[in-house]
């Protein structure tokens, strides 16, 4: 009779310790998306977006190897966007570890 309690009691516990696995980490950022899109070295040659971060002030845009999802690029136009990061909690070996989802268009400007 005990040990039926005490495995119940293991059996509980491993069952309320799995209902709080962790959220995966999100954060969302406002970005200034280039008109044109930049020669890149990824795991090859590849046109990269350029991106600034309003999180990091003064920042030089920087090259964005990965993609934004529900973010419709057209080369030519100034783009401010909000940005949702999310980890991922088991990335594929050759993919990234962050997922990006376009959260809002705050403005797309024409640009020569």
């Amino acid at each position: 009779m005990r040990r039926n309690k005490i495995l119940c009691a293991a059996i509980a516990a491993l069952l309320a310790a799995c209902s709080h696995l962790s959220k995966p980490a999100t954060n969302v950022s406002t970005w200034t998306v280039a008109p044109k899109r930049a020669d890149c070295v990824g795991v090859a040659p590849m046109k990269c977006l350029l991106i600034r971060d309003h999180t990091q002030p003064n920042s030089e845009p920087t090259f964005f190897y990965s993609n934004i999802e529900d973010f419709d690029y057209v080369e030519g136009f100034e783009y401010r966007i909000e940005v949702e990061s999310t980890t991922v909690a088991n990335p594929p070996a050759d993919g990234s570890s962050i997922r990006y989802r376009l959260v809002k268009l705050l403005s797309k400007t024409a640009k020569n």
